[in-house]
């Protein structure tokens, strides 16, 4: 989510969110030397139905917010190393800058990363309609793209999985921990999240 050039992190209470650039530069490096296989999601979404073999140590790297940390600092990095990373943007916030090819912008929707009445995120307050609404404008906003959208806090219900579908988005990505394989839930896909001091040892612990 956060960037910080700290080696020591930042002292707030997001200090998990954040990756220490040290940190972030060696995991790209490890993923670009050992050959990692850098799915799109169009070739994740054929996986996932079997029609497509994707090599065992395949990775698609994601970031959430586009924060400006994010942008000033992660973004050269990636450009760096040659590893595509999808960027999930609220675009309320506007489609956010073209900085490289490298970066793959999608929905991180438009306007439900933010509470509803119960504290959890209004995806999980809001009605099929409004989520429907908001998506199809976050997607505008993005030029059309539709293959993915990440659940804001990780916040999801069947109503918020229907209006993902109902938006016409093909898979959906949670917060959950764990690993894609043939036949999971396409509107609730796990993934491996890194929180700040993660190592490269750590990471290659976690995906190969």
């Amino acid at each position: 989510h956060q960037f910080t050039t700290k080696p020591e992190g930042e002292d707030n209470w997001l200090r998990g969110n954040y990756v220490y650039v040290g940190d972030w530069e060696a995991h790209m490096a490890y993923i670009a030397d050992q050959g990692f296989y850098l799915p799109t999601w169009d070739e994740l979404n054929a996986y996932i139905d079997g029609d497509l073999f994707l090599p065992r140590h395949s990775v698609i790297v994601t970031d959430d917010d586009a924060d400006p940390s994010w942008l000033e600092l992660a973004v050269p990095i990636l450009e760096k190393h040659q590893v595509l990373v999808t960027s999930f943007v609220i675009t309320i916030n506007g489609p956010g800058p073209e900085l490289t090819p490298y970066v793959l912008k999608r929905s991180h929707t438009h306007d439900m990363h933010a509470a509803g009445d119960n504290g959890q995120g209004r995806i999980v307050n809001w009605s099929l309609e409004q989520i429907v609404q908001d998506l199809e404008t976050s997607a505008e906003v993005l030029g059309g793209a539709k293959e993915v959208v990440a659940y804001p806090f990780g916040h999801y219900n069947d109503t918020a999985k229907e209006g993902v579908a109902a938006a016409g988005y093909e898979m959906a990505r949670t917060i959950e921990q764990g690993y894609v394989s043939i036949g999971s839930d396409k509107l609730a896909l796990p993934c491996i999240r890194i929180n700040y001091g993660m190592t490269v040892d750590d990471l290659a612990g976690l995906i190969g």
